[in-house]
């Protein structure tokens, strides 16, 4: 599992901490990110969900984002969060500044 870091830059309260969230550096991250992607545009695919589409195309990433290679780069490229990262997850401290 991707296991990030917060480090604190000085003592000083003003100084911001370091924060590296090394997402999807574990292999097991990236399969599971890859495997989800893959199950979204099958959901997206079926029957079911064609009314509900704008286009009867896939207009991003788009189609030619196939291979798990190019799907991994393109979720690397534009990951982003969406929920408050603090308190959310188990951190270890660091004394190094």
């Amino acid at each position: 599992v991707s296991e990030g870091s917060v480090t604190l830059k000085s003592a000083d309260t003003q100084d911001l901490p370091a924060i590296r969230p090394n997402w999807l550096s574990s292999p097991v991250d990236q399969q599971v990110a890859i495997a989800a992607f893959k199950r979204t545009r099958q959901v997206f695919n079926a029957n079911a969900m064609k009314s509900t589409r704008t286009s009867s195309t896939e207009s991003f990433p788009g189609l030619d984002v196939a291979t798990d290679d190019q799907i991994l780069a393109s979720i690397r490229k534009n990951l982003m969060t969406v929920w408050h990262a603090a308190s959310t997850c188990r951190m270890r401290c660091s004394t190094s500044a």
